[in-house]
Formats: structure tokens, sequence, C-alpha cells
């Protein structure tokens, strides 16, 4: 028997707070991407220049990579 091991009963709302979490951090991501395509569409329509999101596009994806690689680290660690 594993010293280490966890009782999974214990772990259980942890599991569950973790899991919430990972949906609401998928759900802010989607937000996100969807919030910035609705900014510059409206932009390109009224005339103004792309180019001014790509460092609110680049700041989402990055927040984004975060969230998906915090999800296993957590998982490998717990």
């Amino acid at each position: 028997m594993n010293p280490l091991a966890v009782d999974p009963t214990v772990t259980a709302p942890l599991d569950d707070v973790m899991s919430l979490l990972a949906w609401l951090v998928t759900a802010a991501g989607v937000g996100g991407l969807l919030w910035l395509g609705a900014s510059m569409a409206v932009s390109v329509r009224s005339g103004q220049r792309v180019g001014d999101f790509m460092e609110s596009f680049l700041m989402v994806m990055v927040a984004c990579v975060l969230a998906v690689t915090a999800g296993p680290l957590v998982a490998f660690i717990l």
C-alpha cells in the first residue's frame, strides 16, 4: 500500500470545485474570443483598423493556453 495515497473521499469536494472551475475557464475563453471577434467585426464595419485588436487577441489566446495547461498539471499533482 502506498503511504502517500489519499483517500478519494477526501478529495471529492476539491475535484468538484476544480471541474467547475475548468468549465468556467473554458466558457470565459470562448466568451472572450466571441467578444473579440464581434469587436473586430464592428470595427471593420465602421472602417477602423483591425491591427489594434492583435494585442487583445494575443492576450485572450495566452489566457486560454494557460487555462488549458493548468488543468492537466493540477490533475497530475492531485
